[in-house]
């Protein structure tokens, strides 16, 4: 076993996993000097709006190159993946879902809860419907905890078998759980104790 260091992230920039990372450019054109230039310009105001505010530090000037720095490599990369004849990478794929997903959970979710405020004909069902999928999740969690924990046929068997707590109906029975927690704490208080809780 060798240590690599760096070296997979250096073959993600500058290696053989470079297209798929990075993707494969497409030549500039005008529209993607002019869209990469925007986004340069805006961060150049920005810095030169900050140190004009008169309230600089070192640490916020640095931060500020930075970032100014890392969104407009973002925007070039953005610009020639996306134009004609190239292909975005994983990375900026990954940038475009994340940013319109939650843009469009942001836009989804402020819609609904203003719905839900408004005075409209069978708003009563509608926020019943509304909230069911948030009743049904804990409902599906405890349920696939149950499975889990089953002391019988479940995936920690084994384990149960061997504290000697094998077939013991403590998760669907109440009357057990606190016996099991007070005599299973001594054994293996880290198992049982957050599993008895249900």
């Amino acid at each position: 076993m060798s240590f690599v260091g760096f070296n997979n992230y250096a073959k993600l920039l500058t290696g053989t996993d470079h297209v798929h990372f990075l993707g494969n450019q497409a030549q500039p054109s005008a529209l993607t000097w002019i869209v990469f230039g925007l986004v340069a310009a805006s961060q150049v105001y920005l810095f030169f709006r900050y140190l004009r505010n008169g309230q600089t530090s070192p640490a916020g000037m640095v931060g500020r190159v930075i970032v100014a720095v890392g969104l407009s490599t973002l925007a070039y990369l953005a610009v020639t993946t996306l134009a004609t004849g190239g292909r975005p990478g994983t990375l900026m794929v990954t940038l475009i879902y994340v940013f319109v997903d939650i843009a469009f959970q942001y836009v989804l979710g402020l819609g609904l809860a203003m719905l839900c405020i408004q005075h409209l004909p069978g708003q009563r069902f509608f926020r019943v419907v509304f909230l069911l999928p948030m009743m049904i999740t804990p409902v599906g969690v405890a349920y696939m905890f149950r499975m889990l924990a089953d002391t019988s046929i479940g995936p920690f068997f084994p384990i149960w078998n061997a504290l000697g707590l094998a077939n013991t109906s403590w998760v669907t029975s109440a009357a057990t759980a606190p016996r099991l927690r007070a005599s299973g704490t001594k054994r293996c208080p880290s198992a049982v104790v957050p599993a008895t809780a249900i």
